[in-house]
């Protein structure tokens, strides 16, 4: 990396190279079934595909202030959480490998030093890893909390350096819930060792054989025991006795949490059969109730798009590396280059997926 920038073209190529040899920890979501973006099979293309300059280049060039600003942010983060828990360690970047031949590694964001002071489960040394997510992704985390795609990653990151805790932060400089979001989990064992042997597994069995994988086969998502080891388990309960604090704050806060739960499911139930009475009764997608509320019906037809599984499935030509590649070492008695190219372009109405058409209730309540 130059300096707090991004790499150059070189570097950037380079390091692309090295990551189709190795598993990461953002590939482990991904792989196991917790990405919304990426699954098995992407990660696949993505380390047997060539790496090629013009589209780093391109990607270099689109993505720059989006590098830099999560070096940069990336920093403040681990120095934020190290001040407002009183932690010695450092701000670091460097990769750390495991299994045979180095295949596992992972970049490390920052250390948490060891500390006998601590409680048990992380007085040892702790490995952190840090996000500089856009404010409406850092919401999401305030107001939702950490998904398990973060705690797959966090527990490979643990697999891999053998540290025995890490936290996860979240750093956004411009969110009325302060910058930083932390979640500090302990090493689970046995989850380790799962996602460690499944990653050697898939980099054997399929990276290296160049066999695509069935993103079914490697999904964790749905097995019980993965899921279990998911569930929070850092620190311990304490029973609150104090009968002032339990009277005023504490189950108040809990009879008001339990009430808005129950009312945002009767809020969701409401809302079908508001719309089917609409739809049926009146005349209008819109209704104005006594007092000034509006209901309306927003109605969006179905999306066109690509089915990328197919598409990638079909292994399609580049189209210009095919003409470079047929003007650089010729192509005798075949032709024209861009002729032959036309020839092979695809159908893309093959691919082509039409979703369903959707609507929803929007509510407008009265100005008070």
């Amino acid at each position: 990396m130059s300096g707090m920038g991004q790499r150059t073209v070189d570097e950037e190529v380079a390091f692309r190279l090295s990551r189709q040899e190795v598993f990461g920890g953002s590939d482990a979501p991904a792989v196991f079934g917790f990405s919304s973006y990426r699954d098995a099979l992407d990660v696949y293309h993505e380390k047997t595909r060539p790496v090629r300059r013009e589209e780093v280049e391109r990607d270099l060039e689109q993505q720059g202030i989006h590098i830099f600003r999560g070096n940069r942010n990336e920093g403040d983060a681990v120095r934020l959480y190290l001040e407002e828990h009183g932690y010695e360690g450092r701000r670091e970047s460097r990769q750390y490998a495991a299994g045979e031949g180095g295949v596992l590694a992972v970049h490390v964001d920052g250390t948490v030093f060891e500390d006998p002071g601590r409680p048990d489960w992380k007085r040892g040394t702790g490995v952190i890893e840090a996000k500089s997510p856009y404010v409406a992704t850092f919401a999401r985390l305030v107001s939702e909390g950490i998904g398990p795609a973060y705690i797959i990653q966090l527990q490979f990151n643990l697999a891999v350096t053998d540290r025995p805790w890490g936290a996860l932060i979240f750093f956004c400089d411009h969110h009325e819930a302060g910058p930083i979001v932390s979640v500090e989990r302990p090493a689970d064992e046995s989850l380790c060792a799962l996602l460690r042997e499944r990653a050697e597994e898939f980099m054997r069995r399929h990276v290296a054989e160049r066999i695509p994988p069935d993103p079914e086969e490697w999904s964790l998502a749905e097995d019980s025991e993965v899921n279990e080891a998911l569930l929070e388990r850092g620190g311990d309960y304490v029973l609150v006795e104090d009968e002032s604090f339990l009277r005023s704050i504490g189950r108040p806060l809990v009879d008001r949490y339990r009430i808005s739960k129950d009312a945002e499911a009767a809020y969701r139930e409401l809302q079908p059969e508001a719309q089917r009475w609409i739809e049926e009764r009146l005349e209008s997608d819109a209704a104005l109730l006594p007092g000034g509320d509006k209901l309306r019906i927003v109605r969006r037809s179905g999306s066109t798009r690509l089915d990328e599984r197919q598409l990638r499935a079909s292994r399609p030509i580049d189209r210009d590396a095919l003409v470079r590649y047929l003007r650089e070492h010729g192509a005798a008695g075949a032709g024209d280059p861009d002729a032959i190219a036309d020839r092979l372009e695809l159908d893309f109405g093959r691919y082509e997926k039409v979703g369903r058409a959707s609507s929803h209730l929007r509510i407008y309540p009265a100005s008070s």
